[in-house]
This record gives structure tokens, C-alpha cells and sequence, in this order.
């Protein structure tokens, strides 16, 4: 939700929003402006409160396409003479840098948009000219459990996956769906990317322990032979989980994983684990810092 009156006398982006979901916790700055009061909760994602948001008396409200009651808000919203800005579903970079644009036009600052999406594109190109993946068969789950949630056809993780050159092994799957592990053995991949939502994954001890804690079929897998098993957890969990701006810090995670070599050869010193936590923008050489808010 965002106050878009008097832009002189803001300094800081985050100036303009008073009140976001529960779930909004990026970046830093947010969370703390939530603890001080200056930000308000108005409901979860899924289920945002009408009165709550009616209450923080916004001039613009921001939502999202791809969910049925953020589109019923908006109905309801506009007809309580609120502006609602509603978002394409983001499936393809392409939707992601309407939607920058789109924000960024709606408070008056379309040129802002433009820029970020220009040096988003050359960051995910600057990318792509380092790696060489392509026969590389990966695929990205939710969880270690036995039968996970994986990103089929039609996420975002499955995007960043492919915009890198990787091959998702459960693109024939649409959306996030549900396998078993027989299909994992079958599939053979040669890498796995865990969205480890338990404690931070912080030493070389806890990774080892959830590798431990994998099924003897996620086991008998070239990913797991070779210990190419990343685990991105605390904070670098949320950028494969949710479609964002952060797609250019995603996807640079993912293919210095996915090809430590070839960044290591364009950079010696350019190298990272095999797990990430909330240190990940440590990491981050390709995708500016200034992206990142």
C-alpha cells in the first residue's frame, strides 16, 4: 500500500509504503519500519483484510493477478474510490519487468523502472555469457521430504532455472506439483536445489546433516554422488520461492552453483558453497547491490 503524496519530501523508496501483507519481509529496512509502527499489517497474502486496508488509507494499492481475492479486492477497493494496481501473474522474466515498470509508472517514477529493468537484463545476460549448462538436468524442491513440492512448467523457479540454461527434469509437470521419490531416481538428476525451510543451513556440519537426512533414492543420484546437492535456506530460501525483483541475485546463486567453474575461471576468487543462508548477497558479483532494494 503505498502514499504517493508529496514525493519531494521522501528519501527512501520505502518512505511511500504504509502498510504490506504479514509476509512482506524484504528488504531489512522494511522489517524494521514494521517493528516501529510505521509500517501497518493488513492481513495475510491470501487473505488481505478490507477494512484494515481501507483504515491505512492508502493512495494506491498494489496486487496480485495470479490470486483470486487480491482481484476481488481490487473490485472492492476501487469501488471504495481507492486506485488498485493489479500485477500480471509473473511466469517468464518478461512478466516480472512489466510488472517493475508498472510500479514504478504508477508512483511517477517510469524512468526509475526502465532503468532497473535495463541493468536487470544485462545482469541476467552477463550471466548467461559466463555459463555453459545446458545438458545440465536439475531440478528445485520445497522440501527433503520423500514426496515434495517441485517447480514444474509455469513457476518462477522453473524461469530461473532456464533462463541459465538449465534443464528442469519435472517441466512436464505444470506448476508446483507433488512427486514421488521413485520419479526423482528415474529422472537421475544432476543437481538438486533444496528451498530448505528449517533452520538456516550456517556450516559445512548442518549440510552434511541434511544430505544425511535424504531418502536412499534422492541418494543413488549423479546429484548426490558428486555432492551437487544446494540448499538455500533463512533468507536465500524466499528467492526461489517468490517471483520477484530479486530474479537477478536467484539466478546468479543458481548458476554459479550449477557451473562453479566457469565463474571461477572468468574470477579465481569467485566461488561459493553448496548452501546459502541469509549471507547470500555476500555472494552476489554480477547482480548490483543497488538492484537489490
Amino acid at each position: 500500500l503505498i502514499d504517493a503524496n508529496d514525493h519531494q519530501w521522501h528519501t527512501h523508496p520505502l518512505d511511500f509504503i504504509v502498510a504490506t501483507d504479514k509476509y512482506s519481509n524484504f528488504p531489512d529496512e522494511l522489517v524494521q519500519r514494521q517493528a516501529d509502527g510505521k509500517v501497518d499489517f493488513v492481513g495475510g497474502y491470501t487473505d488481505p483484510n478490507y477494512e484494515l486496508v481501507v483504515s491505512a488509507d492508502p493512495d494506491i494499492v498494489f496486487l496480485d493477478g495470479s490470486v483470486g481475492e487480491h482481484v476481488s479486492m481490487a473490485d472492492k477497493l476501487r469501488k471504495s474510490g481507492i486506485n488498485c494496481v493489479v500485477f500480471y501473474e509473473v511466469v517468464e522474466v518478461s512478466d516480472l519487468l512489466k510488472n517493475v515498470w508498472i510500479a514504478a509508472s504508477a508512483i511517477g517514477m517510469s524512468e526509475k523502472g526502465n532503468e532497473y529493468n535495463k541493468q536487470l537484463a544485462s545482469t541476467i545476460d552477463a550471466i548467461c555469457a559466463v555459463t555453459d549448462i545446458k545438458t545440465t538436468k536439475a531440478f528445485i524442491s520445497l522440501s527433503t521430504s520423500d514426496s515434495p513440492y517441485v517447480a514444474g512448467s509455469g513457476t518462477y523457479a522453473d524461469t530461473i532455472l532456464t533462463s541459465v540454461g538449465a534443464v528442469n527434469i519435472f517441466s512436464n509437470i505444470k506448476s508446483w506439483g507433488m512427486v514421488d521419490r521413485e520419479a526423482i531416481y528415474v529422472k537421475q538428476p544432476d543437481a538438486i536445489i533444496i528451498v530448505y525451510e528449517g533452520s538456516p543451513v550456517t556450516s559445512d556440519r548442518e549440510y552434511e546433516n541434511v544430505l544425511r537426512s535424504l531418502n536412499s533414492m534422492w541418494k543413488d543420484t549423479p546429484a548426490f554422488e558428486h555432492k551437487d546437492v544446494f540448499i538455500f535456506s533463512g533468507k536465500a530460501a524466499e528467492l526461489l520461492s517468490r517471483p520477484g525483483a530479486r530474479l537477478g541475485a536467484a539466478a546468479e546463486l543458481i548458476a554459479k552453483v550449477l557451473d562453479p567453474d566457469s565463474f571461477a575461471a572468468a574470477a579465481y576468487w569467485d566461488r561459493c558453497p553448496k548452501y546459502f543462508g541469509d549471507d547470500y548477497a555476500d555472494y552476489l558479483r554480477y547482480q548490483g547491490g543497488d538492484l537489490l532494494i
